[in-house]
């Protein structure tokens, strides 16, 4: 039984091991893989390595970092034009443009 554990806790530090080689969507994939196999296997999680999983951590940070890029590049893509403030005067001479019939 310890042997298999043991199987498995390897296997599991493969996996992290070989995050770095994915990036995106297939990262994203490999992580729902991993974090099944974490699950199934819990006992194996006591047998990793401090080094797995500070990898398994930076795969983690690459995912995060890059959702946050691309968001943050989206939402500079939608910005409103400032509206430009009127002074007194100028909003004056606007609202006597404009006939009440408009509104109706």
């Amino acid at each position: 039984m310890s042997q298999d554990i043991e199987q498995k806790a390897s296997e599991i530090s493969l996996r992290i091991k070989s995050l770095a080689d994915f990036d995106g969507v297939s990262l994203k994939e490999e992580m729902a893989a991993l974090k099944q196999a974490l699950l199934e296997n819990p006992s194996a999680c006591s047998l990793l390595q401090d080094e797995d999983l500070g990898l398994a951590v930076a795969a983690l940070r690459r995912m995060v970092g890059v959702a946050v890029a691309a968001a943050s590049a989206s939402k500079k893509g939608d910005a409103k034009p400032k509206q430009k403030k009127l002074t007194a005067a100028e909003l004056a001479k606007l609202m006597s443009e404009v006939s009440d019939d408009e509104f109706i």
